[in-house]
């Protein structure tokens, strides 16, 4: 399980860079140098929200605003780092339970913890752009399910919560009773 973690983190990576040299193509090596320091020190995700919360335009060579920026990496680490991250968890508790061997508490925290803080992720995408006034204004028959009072919209983001954690340990619990049936068939449901 090791090395899929370890494949999933690299290209993670990978695409993070190449998404930095991308965004960043048209500023000069040192921007690019600078963006890419940032990407591979762990700290892009809260450089983005600084970004985005002290209300940074877009730059004029830039191919998307802070916070589309923000929204991409977000996605990139959902999408290749966290959810193959819960899908090799399940896979070795399966494993394990498959072998007769017990499963250990700190496994299911594990588990949870990453489907909760994925789930997180999920949500506060959704959020940030259904609560942004400018697509409210822009289209507000879509922008506008988040309500205005505080407990509303907080059990809301629970809810959205829930609802994506929920969502990813079921598609993983499918890739992994397809992959038991055969090699290809996650690929298949995947695509």
């Amino acid at each position: 399980f090791r090395n899929a973690q370890l494949a999933s983190l690299a290209a993670s990576m990978g695409l993070q860079l190449l998404m930095v040299v991308t965004q960043n193509r048209k500023k000069g090596l040192m921007r690019i140098l600078k963006e890419c320091l940032i990407v591979l020190t762990g700290f892009k995700a809260p450089v983005d929200a600084y970004r985005v919360a002290m209300g940074q335009e877009v730059e004029e060579d830039s191919l998307v605003d802070p916070m589309m920026e923000m929204t991409f990496f977000k996605c990139n680490e959902m999408f290749s780092e966290s959810i193959p991250g819960i899908i090799i968890q399940l896979s070795a508790i399966v494993s394990t339970i498959n072998s007769g061997e017990n499963v250990k508490l700190m496994a299911y925290l594990s588990l949870a913890v990453s489907l909760l803080t994925t789930g997180f992720t999920s949500a506060t995408i959704s959020y940030d752009f259904d609560t942004d006034p400018q697509k409210r204004a822009f289209n507000p028959e879509f922008y506008g399910y988040v309500p205005d009072d505080g407990r509303k919209r907080a059990l809301l983001f629970f809810m959205m919560i829930l609802m994506s954690a929920t969502q990813i340990l079921i598609k993983a619990l499918l890739i992994i009773v397809l992959a038991s049936i055969g090699s290809r068939f996650p690929v298949y449901y995947i695509l």
